[in-house]
């Protein structure tokens, strides 16, 4: 194995749940259906979040569209608190520590995100990018998003053009790691247990050295 790649939020950071949970509580909606509605078929290709992180649309577009659909479940819906939430949302120090550690080891290290062009500065600012990775690629600068192969070939490219096998993906989304094994990569899921995703990640290490 010669490198490790990194999703950001709920990997890099705590995990994104309260912060729908809290706009839906705002909105009166169901946790569950507001979900729903704002994620679609993840790997579609339409849905309008899904175009957001592609950057073919604005985070106000966005806005707009949830509040119209909102309405029509007589919600009062506002995604406008979701950059605030992403502001103060906690980082996850063992993650970043255990990053700093596979580059003092020799391993190749990338950050490949599901992102929207509004918020690109902000997590940027909050994490030690060119310390802690080679590259990043971010779905709304590159025009394509998880699960879709060309977003992990893309990274293993920016990494020297290693192989598939050569690399593993931690990610909180089981869709984008099944995207990843599709072509031959490894996969470690994160989820509220930080530490049992980083020991599947050491013993998959080990095991494919």
């Amino acid at each position: 194995m010669k490198a490790v790649l990194f999703d950001f939020g709920g990997v890099l950071t705590e995990p994104m749940g309260p912060m729908f949970a809290a706009i839906a509580a705002t909105a009166g909606a169901d946790p569950a259906e507001l979900a729903s509605l704002l994620v679609g078929a993840y790997d579609g290709d339409d849905h309008p979040l899904h175009r957001l992180e592609r950057g073919e649309l604005t985070f106000t577009e966005l806005c707009r569209w949830a509040g119209d659909e909102g309405r029509r479940r007589g919600w009062q819906l506002d995604l406008g608190p979701m950059i605030d939430h992403l502001e103060v949302i906690g980082l996850r120090q063992p993650v970043l520590d255990r990053v700093a550690d596979l580059r003092r080891r020799g391993y190749r290290t990338a950050v490949v995100t599901n992102n929207f062009k509004e918020i690109t500065a902000l997590w940027r600012a909050r994490v030690d990018i060119d310390r802690l990775f080679d590259t990043v690629v971010d779905s709304c600068q590159v025009g394509v998003r998880k699960p879709d192969a060309a977003i992990y070939r893309l990274t293993l490219e920016r990494l020297g053009g290693m192989a598939a096998e050569e690399a593993v993906l931690l990610d909180d989304f089981e869709a984008n790691l099944a995207g990843a094994r599709a072509i031959g990569m490894h996969g470690v899921f994160v989820g509220t247990d930080t530490g049992a995703a980083l020991a599947e990640l050491e013993r998959l290490l080990d095991e494919n050295p």
